[in-house]
């Protein structure tokens, strides 16, 4: 059987009871599913807590304390070292530490395990404490499986009132139509909020409800204003055991928000709203595939004005999964910083603009809104998803350029329906999440060697991928952040010590300590310093999976964390062949495929001595390729040009 690497996540509910400084939250358990049992290996387990504080005085954090339990082994706590200043105004925090070999120790072979989750920290009093587990393993394929599907809604496009009001229409889909595999079964569904606090003066306290149809309001912990503080923080919300869950979500459902209080305005924003469902499902009796994955982005063609057409850079994005391909509910989670509120207007693809309206006093953190780019989506379908090469792209349009926002970013969360390949979905579209660092205080920081990824299929196409940086704290209005990466000997300009730049990320603050997440897409074409898929010519070309160092370096201190998004399949068609006319040497063999009319790549490399057969490993069967071969000026030649079979 065949050994692929898979990413799933599971959330605990967060909590919204004040934690004292000093005190221990202990999530309540839950069950963690894992299925694929054979050969299972964890390659990265990152855990994640999130947390906002409920002081009336600025407090510094100190000691805080992330904790991992499994069955009845003991309670790993793990200290971070260096944790943010306080800068003057209330906070939110993501930290996250890497718990991988906890879990190969302590997890065991069966196909589930009970797990909680713990937080401690002194200084502030918290509140709003949640935690997500990120787990990717590699496993030999079985006929039960589990996945994950991120599912994105449209956030509103302004400030929230005091009345529970539906977010767009009918957003939240019918589970038991999108997920198409048979035997089905949700493990665990939660939604993910990204929030904006709109904290307008000290008076302004409230709460974030949220409600599905007429089922039961739910309320985060109070969120202080003390302090005047906009902060920026994620809520999780679990819905397991909810009704429209367990009755397997047979029809659409509404989902609706609210603030609970409001003086001068209200005390959230646009809300990125993100809908996670975990299942199982029967792979063997399964005729329909979902492939949700993740694509790390930015935008392209930032204007104050008119926007133009599309731009030359956009991601690139391979369907190779047999049979229709049907684009379901996806979209972009935008992530910002700004200094003032700059409203941007946002187009996906063709889809049309919508205005993101906002309010802040003090901007203590990034911001951020969901934006569809499925045929249901408020600014309608934003492409045609098709087998082979596809683009995606953005825009986003200024009002004003006095205020303009920065660290624009976000993640692609893509959904579509396919056939099931001959070889199982295994070798399907997948996203692979990688730790990197854990949240930790520096300004210059050098991290490893270490390998990041760790792909165990023999033959892989490389997708998309790039860096996703949690920054907690900044002391300065203007910042840079600056990803490199070491380029090994034999690579790139390697050796010696070298760094390869990236991505730099540049920002405007207010000046604020917060959570500043942001994206650092890698392109995968040219120019680019990755080897894109197994077997690419560019030999110098730096490998994924190769163990080197990583140097993140900023102007302003800050307690970063650092995660890899990795999207690739293994899905491969034969290029294959027959030398004729030779006289007897070695003839060398290059492929190139031919995207459009004068486009034409050089993909593959070979050679062989003499006539005879020769055979190529290729990742496509949409777009044309033909075979050169050259033993010398009186013998070459080239084969026809055609797609493979």
């Amino acid at each position: 059987m065949a050994i692929h690497a898979k990413t799933i996540e599971y959330a605990f509910q967060s909590s919204n009871a004040e934690l004292a400084s000093g005190g221990q939250l202990l999530f309540p358990a839950i069950t963690l599913y894992i299925p694929e049992t054979v050969s299972r290996t964890f390659r990265s387990v990152i855990l994640q807590v999130y947390a906002r504080d409920t002081v009336t005085t600025p407090t510094t954090m100190t000691a805080p304390y992330l904790g991992i339990k499994l069955g009845a082994a003991a309670l790993d706590n793990y200290l971070l070292a260096n944790p943010p200043a306080n800068s003057g105004e209330s906070q939110s925090y993501m930290l996250q530490r890497d718990v991988t070999a906890y879990f190969a120790a302590n997890f065991g072979a069966g196909g589930n395990q009970t797990c909680q989750a713990s937080f401690t920290c002194t200084g502030p009093s918290t509140i709003n404490i949640g935690a997500k587990l990120i787990i990717t393993y590699e496993c030999e394929d079985a006929a039960t499986r589990i996945r994950t599907a991120r599912i994105p809604l449209d956030s509103g496009l302004s400030v929230l009132t005091e009345t529970l009001t539906e977010i767009g229409t009918d957003q939240i889909p019918a589970l038991n139509g999108f997920i198409p595999e048979a035997g089905k079964v949700i493990r665990r569904a939660w939604f993910e909020l990204w929030y904006n606090e709109n904290t307008t003066g000290p008076t302004n306290d409230a709460k974030l409800g949220m409600q599905v149809d007429t089922e039961a309001e739910h309320q985060t912990g109070i969120h202080e204003s003390s302090l005047a503080s906009s902060c920026f923080g994620l809520y999780l919300w679990d819905q397991t055991a909810a009704a429209w869950v367990a009755s397997g979500g047979a029809s659409t459902h509404k989902f609706k928000l609210r603030s609970t209080a409001i003086t001068a305005g209200s005390t959230f924003n646009h809300v990125g709203i993100l809908l996670c469902v975990t299942y199982e499902y029967d792979h063997a009796n399964s005729n329909a595939v979902l492939n949700s994955v993740v694509l790390p982005m930015m935008p392209f063609g930032m204007v104050c004005g008119q926007v133009g057409p599309k731009d030359a850079d956009f991601v690139e994005y391979w369907v190779e999964e047999p049979g229709e391909i049907t684009q379901e509910q996806s979209g972009v989670l935008v992530l910002f910083s700004q200094t003032s509120s700059v409203y941007p207007t946002l187009s996906l693809g063709n889809g049309s603009e919508r205005q993101y309206l906002d309010g802040n006093l003090a901007f203590c953190g990034g911001s951020s809104f969901t934006h569809r780019a499925d045929a249901g989506a408020a600014g309608g379908l934003a492409w045609t998803l098709a087998r082979g090469r596809n683009e995606f792209w953005w825009r986003m349009r200024l009002n004003s350029l006095a205020n303009q926002p920065s660290m624009f970013g976000g993640l692609l969360f893509l959904n579509y329906r396919s056939g099931k390949h001959a070889d199982g979905d295994g070798v399907h579209n997948k996203s692979t999440a990688w730790f990197v660092s854990e949240s930790y205080y520096s300004f210059v920081r050098i991290l490893g060697p270490q390998q990041w990824v760790n792909l165990p299929e023999d033959a892989y196409f490389l997708n998309a991928f790039g860096f996703l940086l949690a920054h907690l704290a900044t002391a300065l209005n203007v910042y840079v952040y600056d990803l490199a990466v070491e380029s090994l000997v034999g690579e790139i300009g390697g050796g010696n010590s070298n760094f390869r730049p990236q991505g730099m990320i540049g920002g405007w603050t207010d000046a604020e300590n917060g959570f500043y997440p942001a994206c650092v897409p890698i392109q995968q074409w040219a120019p680019s310093d990755w080897r894109r898929w197994t077997g690419d010519p560019e030999t110098r070309r730096m490998n994924v999976e190769a163990s080197r160092r990583l140097r993140v370096s900023t102007a302003v201190g800050g307690t970063q964390a650092l995660m890899f998004w990795v999207t690739h399949h293994s899905i491969t068609f034969e290029v294959a062949g027959e030398v004729r006319g030779s006289k007897g040497g070695t003839v060398a063999l290059k492929v190139y495929q031919r995207r459009a009319e004068g486009d034409e790549r050089h993909v593959l490399s070979g050679s062989r001595v003499g006539n005879g057969p020769f055979s190529f490993t290729w990742y496509d069967d949409t777009e044309p390729v033909s075979v050169r071969m050259y033993e010398d000026a009186e013998h070459h030649g080239a084969s026809k040009e055609g797609v493979v079979v």
